[in-house]
């Protein structure tokens, strides 16, 4: 939905009142398709967004607990780990991303549906976990 500013407004005071009504038109448009030129010197062909970059799928903790579970289990098996992990000391923060990073490819590299994903953007995995650690 798209205003027209192109409209005037409408100011109408009512009786025995401070207050205006303002009317105003709405116009509807329809939305355009995205597309995308190439940049190419001797092409002129046009292709759909949707064709250029699909979107990963998303990342569900909630409907895959077995990745909540495979998170404690990798934890619970390497205990230094996970006390570097939770640690508060200065040092332990400027590993925590990358941290995130080792357990995220633990939990999604051999994950079927998500393995593309995380071999395609691994960063988006680890801030996944970052984020699911902080709940």
């Amino acid at each position: 939905m798209m205003v027209d500013c192109a409209t005037p407004l409408h100011a109408t005071t009512l009786p025995h009142s401070q207050f205006s009504v303002l009317s105003f038109r709405v116009k509807t448009t329809k939305p355009k398709e995205a597309t995308t030129t190439s940049t190419t010197p001797h092409s002129s062909s046009s292709k759909k967004v949707s064709d250029v970059a699909p979107h990963p799928p998303n990342i569900e903790w909630m409907k895959n607990p077995h990745w909540t579970w495979t998170l404690i289990t990798y934890l619970t098996d390497h205990p230094d780990f996970r006390m570097k992990l939770f640690s508060n000391s200065r040092e332990a923060k400027n590993t925590k991303t990358q941290q995130c990073a080792v357990l995220a490819e633990a939990i999604f590299s051999k994950e079927p549906t998500q393995a593309d994903g995380f071999a395609a953007n691994p960063q988006r995995y680890a801030t996944s976990v970052e984020t699911r650690l902080r709940k």
